[in-house]
């Protein structure tokens, strides 16, 4: 027990020694052990760093679409109540056109009576 042990290899899972180890990653390797999963290793982060910016990609669209999402909402509200205007003000202006007239026949009766 003279040296001093850091912690269990990642690959064969037996006690390492600080002065035979080798840490990657946060994991602590024997030079031997991660000289065999190197390459499997080396994959998994690529396949990482892929998905990584797969992921940035996929995110930035989803951006764009969820944008795109309000100003159709925006533009059917708008549309909507356009149409809906449109009947309400047509109904007023011939009610209130109604009424301005018969006031003004009212009123001319009265002046001509006078």
């Amino acid at each position: 027990m003279g040296e001093e042990m850091v912690g269990n290899c990642e690959v064969c899972e037996k006690p390492v020694p600080r002065s035979n180890m080798t840490y990657i990653n946060g994991k602590v390797f024997h030079p031997n052990c991660y000289e065999s999963v190197k390459v499997s290793m080396a994959s998994i982060e690529q396949d990482t760093i892929e998905n990584e910016k797969l992921k940035e990609e996929l995110q930035r669209e989803l951006r764009g679409l969820k944008v795109q999402l309000a100003k159709l909402k925006n533009l059917s509200v708008r549309k909507k109540s356009k149409r809906a205007a449109k009947k309400k003000s047509s109904k007023r202006k011939s009610t209130k056109r109604k009424a301005t007239t018969k006031r003004r026949k009212a009123t001319t009766k009265r002046r001509k009576a006078t």
